[in-house]
């Protein structure tokens, strides 16, 4: 990277493919990239720092200088993680079905509906639509006139001596 060496993955083999004679420190920072790659970090951002490097070199006045403000920094991201599921407590097993609910019939049959005619069926469910509409419509008259309610008002009591002053 900083000396134009190249870095080769093929399969599982990483290799270093230098342009002239290997350095060891060249050799310790593919290292150092292949070992971040390895412990989930992406190596662009290693490569970036690498060529930050590679041009920080090419500046004699920065030579002897320190870098770290240069460089980039790369913030952590929080990754959820999955969280354990719940243990979830197991019912008592019993080998009777729970009582069948009743059906619309039945709950007809029971009230006494079922046998009504068609026309009293009607007329029972228009009823029933007015009540509901008669309840609705003095619900918002009542919130209506709240408006209109005067506030109580606290009348201050003095006693006789207060009036005296």
């Amino acid at each position: 990277m900083i000396k134009k060496d190249f870095i080769l993955k093929y399969d599982i083999t990483v290799k270093q493919i230098p342009t002239f004679l290997i350095k060891t420190s060249m050799f310790f920072q593919i290292r150092k990239v292949v070992i971040d790659t390895m412990n989930n970090i992406h190596p662009i951002y290693n490569i970036k720092i690498l060529m930050t490097k590679r041009e920080l070199m090419k500046d004699e006045s920065l030579k002897f200088e320190s870098w770290d403000r240069f460089l980039p920094q790369f913030k952590k991201k929080n990754v959820q993680t999955k969280k354990p599921k719940k243990q979830t407590v197991k019912k008592k097993y019993t080998p009777f079905p729970p009582p069948q609910q009743p059906s619309k019939i039945d709950l007809q049959l029971e009230s006494g509906e079922y046998f009504l005619k068609e026309r009293e069926k009607k007329q029972q469910k228009n009823d029933d639509k007015i009540a509901k509409q008669n309840e609705k419509l003095a619900e918002k008259k009542r919130k209506r006139e709240e408006v209109f309610v005067a506030p109580t008002e606290d009348i201050i009591r003095t006693s006789a001596s207060d009036q005296a002053q």
